[in-house]
C-alpha cells in the first residue's frame, strides 16, 4: 500500500434510528458512495513516515488500524467487495495525509437527538 491507508467504510442504514422508518434503496445508494466515516483496516508500511528518509514523522502516525477516521468525500479509490455472506462491504484506498481526522469512541454508538 505504499503511503496509503486502507479503510472500510460505514454501513449505510436500512432503517432509522428508532427501527421505525424503512430508508428506500436509492436514498441507502446515494449514503453508500457518499459516507465518510470508516475504521482503518490497515496502513502501508511508508505511511506516517519521511517519503525521502523512511523515518516516522515526529508526531507519529495519526491513525491505526482499529481507529475510525473520517476520508475525503471525493478523494481516494472506493470500491465495493462481495463478502461470503452476500453483503458488500465498501472500502476507499486513500493517502495518508488524506485523512481528514481521527474519531475517538465508536460513532456508530452515537444517537441524534431533535
Amino acid at each position: 500500500l505504499g503511503i496509503n491507508v486502507l479503510v472500510q467504510i460505514q454501513k449505510e442504514q436500512s432503517t432509522s434510528q428508532s427501527g421505525r422508518i424503512y430508508i428506500p434503496d436509492d436514498v441507502k445508494d446515494h449514503q453508500k458512495w457518499n459516507e465518510q466515516t470508516g475504521r482503518v483496516i490497515a496502513l502501508g508500511p511508508l505511511a506516517y513516515r519521511n517519503p525521502n528518509t523512511g523515518e516516522p514523522y515526529i508526531e507519529g502516525d495519526w491513525c491505526k488500524p482499529g481507529d475510525f477516521v473520517r476520508v475525503p468525500k471525493y478523494g481516494g479509490d472506493r470500491h465495493e467487495v462481495a463478502l461470503p455472506d452476500g453483503t458488500k462491504a465498501l472500502f476507499v484506498v486513500c493517502k495518508d495525509r488524506e485523512v481528514i481526522s481521527r474519531i475517538t469512541g465508536n460513532p456508530l454508538s452515537f444517537r441524534i437527538r431533535l
